[in-house]
């Protein structure tokens, strides 16, 4: 075996390595795994068109040199067809009817190829060799070329043709860095095409025709490499933001339990001390069943702030020494829950209701006028006590469950930014990703509308695509059609990028 058998063969060895290499990633990846399975193809079978094209240099016969060159026929319509699928997913240049009648063009000239292989020659003249430079000999067949040769002809520069408009197309939508790799490999194809025709002239002393499509793979599997390296990357930077998000969660759910470890404490407390005074006071029951009773409300996980607030309210009158002529409110911001017969009176206790150290409300005890007018000592001294204890009790009860639905805002928020995360990491296609990025945010916020803004190009132009509701088919990105400066907020996240 020769030099230029060896070199070929090297070849066919790299090309086969990456064939394997790109097929296991693309068998991984759930992102644009069928480009990556295309590429891995077209390498496998750029490979095995290397592999008999050593066969036919080193053929001793005609009949030897016919019989290798119909599968050299086939690989090598396999190839072109498998690049133009893998050029039509990598660029996103899909004229479908062309890309069909091109690659059935050159399934034709394949199949007549194997059928029979001199039907792609008019006559075969025999056996001749080409001597390279450093005496190494090559077998080729010397015959005229018939229509079918011309119809992959044809098929060839058409191809090449595509490629090119292809890459150019990618280039001006702005995916420059993509369409100069692709331009690059189809650059040193069209070398090598060009030196083969120079052999033939006589005029350039070796053929490089099979070594064209190694710089294709070559750069094609580096731009892959590159993105499968750059998905990872950006993988483990989601990855490293979600952990610091769920360790922050982490730290105001631990406080949020720590309050409420504190809560409980307190109620032990003053359940404890309340039995002290009860014990001390005697018939102070009608106090304690007050309080057990509220502590037995807020602990309930089926009723709401409301409901436990209009319970506490109608337990207040059970505590006090005349409960057929009192009445009670609870006020909290501008919302009220008093028992059934509530007026106010002048014979009247109240105490301040306090959540988070703000004041935010004021919990009311009134005897009725015309029922108390008779009554010697209207409020005992413990009655006062005991409607601070309720007061400091419903405003730790009102704390916690808003601390409750504060944790759990920030669940749904951190599940929400999750999906996101997910969706952008798995991205395929901008609007599709966009569409779905929407729909969590409209989600999120119960929102009827979701606006995504964004700036493209090198006039930073602003575009806006907007979905009415959630589920509905997207729109069309179109100019925004306000200024930056009418929307400071917009401007400092585009300038920002945060």
């Amino acid at each position: 075996m020769g030099f230029y058998a060896i070199s070929l063969a090297v070849v066919s060895g790299i090309c086969f390595a990456f064939g394997i290499l790109y097929l296991f990633i693309g068998l991984r990846r759930k992102d644009d795994r069928w480009s990556t399975l295309l590429f891995s193809l077209f390498a496998l079978s750029y490979a095995a068109t290397v592999l008999t094209g050593i066969a036919n240099y080193s053929a001793t016969s005609v009949h030897e040199w016919m019989s290798s060159a119909r599968w050299d026929g086939v690989f090598v319509v396999l190839t072109w067809s498998l690049l133009i699928g893998y050029v039509a997913l990598y660029t996103g240049v899909k004229p479908r009817i062309f890309l069909g009648l091109l690659v059935a063009a050159f399934v034709s000239t394949g199949i007549a190829n194997v059928v029979r292989p001199n039907l792609i020659h008019d006559e075969i003249l025999g056996l001749a060799s080409v001597t390279l430079p450093w005496g190494e000999q090559l077998a080729y067949v010397e015959a005229t070329d018939s229509t079918w040769a011309l119809v992959f002809l044809l098929a060839n520069l058409v191809a090449i043709g595509y490629v090119l408009v292809a890459c150019t197309l990618q280039f001006r939508r702005g995916e420059r860095r993509a369409a100069l790799v692709l331009g690059v490999g189809m650059f040193w194809f069209i070398v090598t095409i060009i030196v083969d025709i120079l052999v033939d002239l006589g005029i350039a002393p070796l053929y490089l025709g099979d070594f064209g499509f190694l710089g294709l793979a070559i750069v094609l599997s580096l731009q892959l490499a590159n993105e499968v390296i750059r998905t990872e990357e950006e993988l483990a930077q989601h990855r490293h933001n979600l952990e610091a998000l769920v360790e922050e969660r982490t730290g105001e759910l631990q406080d949020a339990n720590d309050q409420l470890a504190r809560e409980i404490a307190d109620r032990v407390r003053i359940e404890e001390e309340l039995q002290r005074v009860a014990y001390e006071r005697g018939g102070r029951v009608k106090e304690l069943n007050c309080l057990f009773g509220i502590s037995d409300l807020a602990g309930r996980r089926d009723i709401s702030l409301d409901e436990i607030l209009q319970g506490t309210a109608d337990l207040i009158p059970s505590a006090w020494q005349y409960p057929e002529t009192t009445v009670a409110r609870i006020v909290l911001e501008d919302r009220e829950f008093k028992t059934e017969r509530f007026q106010e009176t002048p014979l009247r206790l109240a105490s301040d209701l306090v959540v988070g150290g703000q004041p935010a409300g004021v919990v009311e005890v009134c005897l009725l006028p015309e029922e108390a007018s008779q009554l010697r000592a209207p409020f005992l001294l413990e009655e006062q006590l005991l409607l601070d204890v309720i007061a400091e009790r419903v405003g730790r009860i009102v704390e916690r469950m808003q601390a409750e639905k504060a944790l759990h805002q920030r669940v749904e928020e951190l599940a929400a930014l999750n999906r996101i995360a997910h969706t952008v990491a798995t991205a395929t296609e901008l609007p599709a990703t966009l569409q779905q990025a929407s729909e969590i945010v409209t989600d999120l916020f119960a929102a009827r509308y979701a606006h995504i803004i964004w700036s493209e190009g090198g006039k930073k132009e602003t575009y806006v695509q907007v979905w009415s509701e959630p589920g509905s088919e997207q729109a069309r990105p179109t100019p925004l059609d306000l200024s930056l400066s009418e929307m400071p907020v917009v401007g400092r996240v585009l300038r920002e990028a945060k």
